[in-house]
């Protein structure tokens, strides 16, 4: 996120050369299904981890604001008392006066740009680092993803949505924008004898098939 002529904020997140850099939310049934897809595309060369984000799918948190199912008020006063205080990972790239500023004018723009302001929220706590890489994609897993699947998708349009459960199918999963979300199975996806699912995982992120990637993939077999 950076200030523009206008005096205004740019939200968009891109790495070297201008290239866009898109996030991508993992979620999961329980802490184990996520964080298995986490460290396999953690791995690949085109993903790079961006801080923690609780405050968009926490209860209170951001995609609830969007949906009117908290205040404003409520909404800043926790990110200021404890959503911010409670991450040093977001402290390190967010110091206290640039989150000052970007709540402030989050708070100035909420009442008529609800979306864009949310998104200039997500931009400005980011940090240099995540906006300086290279990366295509930067990473944010919770298993409380699930909860705002739809919402997430409304704070970051470009943003995709990856659902990991043990073996159920997709119906019974929340809902998302198609082209924007894929459902992994874990069962499948640690399946020795075959790779459809991790297959169909790389080529949902469009992205090239990566052998550190099929190294980690490999170290999840181990650990099963």
């Amino acid at each position: 996120m950076h200030a523009d002529g206008s005096g205004g904020w740019r939200s968009e997140t891109t790495g070297q050369g201008g290239q866009a850099i898109a996030g991508v939310f993992i979620a999961g049934a329980d802490d184990r299904s996520t964080e298995v897809v986490h460290r396999i595309l953690l791995s690949h060369p085109a993903c790079v981890q961006a801080p923690s984000l609780t405050f968009l799918s926490e209860p209170g948190g951001l995609a609830d604001l969007l949906q009117r199912r908290t205040t404003l008020n409520a909404f800043v006063a926790r990110m200021r008392d404890h959503w911010y205080p409670s991450s040093p990972e977001l402290r390190r790239e967010c110091p206290p006066d640039r989150l000052e500023a970007v709540l402030d004018r989050f708070e100035q723009d909420w009442s008529t740009h609800h979306r864009k302001s949310a998104r200039f929220l997500v931009g400005g706590v980011l940090g240099k680092r995540v906006a300086d890489s290279p990366h295509v994609y930067w990473l944010n897993a919770s298993p409380a993803h699930a909860r705002v699947a739809h919402g997430l998708h409304a704070v970051l349009r470009d943003a995709r949505l990856i659902l990991v459960v043990p073996g159920v199918t997709a119906r019974q999963l929340p809902a998302a924008p198609r082209g924007h979300r894929h459902f992994v199975r874990l069962d499948r996806l640690l399946d020795r004898t075959h790779d459809d699912e991790y297959r169909a995982l790389i080529e949902f992120l469009d992205i090239a098939d990566h052998g550190q990637a099929r190294h980690a993939l490999a170290a999840e077999f181990e650990r099963a």
